[in-house]
């Protein structure tokens, strides 16, 4: 049994959104590259920045205000801190409210995110054009 497939399907090619996504998935991988040998993913390391920036912040951090903070669903949060728990960059431990876990940064995940912040700031700054960097830069923090 064949389907037919229709012939006249919009070409995602010619979205913006696809060709975001495209260029998106294209740093990712870069980045990951480059983050290989700290055992660290894009993911990753974006995470424990943004832990690391709210315990400044606050006395507790939970799965959810990584979440708020990053704009990511809970669940993909919640893969994300599984495996840095697993790398033992991280531990989850029971906080003040007993059905939310509160996040702490172990010594080598501090160890780990030092050595690899400045790995992640240049790459991005070698994969991100630097005429009109910050013009570009102002314009995806202004889309929705």
């Amino acid at each position: 049994m064949s389907i037919s497939i229709p012939k006249d399907l919009p070409d995602p090619r010619e979205f913006t959104g696809f060709v975001f996504w495209q260029k998106a998935n294209n740093w990712e991988k870069y980045v990951n590259s480059q983050l290989e040998a700290y055992n660290i993913s894009q993911s990753e390391i974006f995470q424990m920045i943004s832990i690391s920036i709210l315990l400044n912040q606050q006395e507790e951090v939970t799965q959810v205000d990584i979440a708020n903070f990053t704009g990511v669903a809970a669940m993909s949060v919640s893969k994300v801190l599984k495996k840095l728990e697993k790398k033992e960059f991280i531990t989850r431990e029971t906080g003040t409210d007993s059905r939310a876990k509160s996040l702490k940064i172990t010594q080598k995940g501090l160890d780990v995110l030092i050595r690899s912040a400045n790995t992640l700031f240049e790459s991005n700054q070698s994969f991100f054009p630097t005429k009109n960097g910050e013009q570009f830069f102002n314009y995806l923090q202004q889309l929705k």
